[in-house]
């Protein structure tokens, strides 16, 4: 099963051969999609976000985002919450299906006239996205654009989430070993040495490949 959204949220379940619209998360014609994720460990609970982007919406648009759920597969949507900030990535945590990952930059399903504009921001909720706090910590004064949670990094304690997050910024990529649940976080830059590094350039998105833990990062 796979998604796909911009103003409407299609799915198919035949490797895409066919693709069926579900119902419509943002009644507001000026709001997409920017992101959207499903909770690893409760597939039917899926996390979107939705936003006016001035380049779709071809009106003025404020920089915030709002975020939705639907318990039942995209049948039926409920408004959790409004962040500020444009919402990149949202990723769920492998275990904790009630935990959140938010990462506000400047690339919401392609580059905004409002990059590099923006400082970003990298929200989590633990109440499927009815609060959020900044997890941010030491990270760049910058766009965070994309959020990678590693699966293999759950710790014994079942009711912690897991520890090892990958952030990509437009200051290039970043990864933290601990998530405390009530803390910010802190990040260590490995976006290379000067001999190999990421080339200067915004850091889009991230990929981690689960076979041998590589990670696969994009830029702008």
């Amino acid at each position: 099963t796979a998604y796909v959204a911009g103003r409407r949220l299609y799915r198919t379940v035949d490797g895409g051969g066919t693709w069926t619209a579900l119902p419509v998360i943002d009644a507001d014609s000026t709001r997409v999609v920017t992101a959207l994720a499903l909770a690893p460990a409760l597939r039917s609970s899926i996390f979107a976000a939705t936003a006016c982007l001035p380049e779709v919406a071809l009106v003025s648009c404020g920089a915030s985002s709002t975020i939705w759920r639907s318990t039942n597969s995209g049948q039926n949507w409920v408004q959790t919450s409004s962040v500020p900030g444009l919402v990149n990535r949202l990723a769920v945590d492998p275990r904790q299906s009630a935990t959140v990952y938010a990462a506000i930059g400047a690339f919401p399903g392609g580059p905004s006239v409002r990059a590099g504009l923006l400082t970003g921001d990298l929200l989590r909720s633990t109440d499927n996205g009815v609060n959020w706090a900044s997890v941010r910590g030491n990270l760049p004064r910058t766009p965070v654009n994309a959020i990678v949670i590693d699966p293999s990094s759950l710790p014994t304690q079942l009711n912690m989430p897991a520890q090892r997050l990958y952030a990509g910024t437009d200051a290039g990529v970043f990864v933290t070993f601990s998530a405390p649940p009530n803390a910010a976080l802190l990040w260590t830059d490995i976006s290379g040495s000067v001999i190999r590094s990421l080339p200067p350039s915004p850091v889009t998105d991230l990929s981690l490949r689960g076979s041998d833990g590589a990670l696969f990062a994009a830029t702008f």
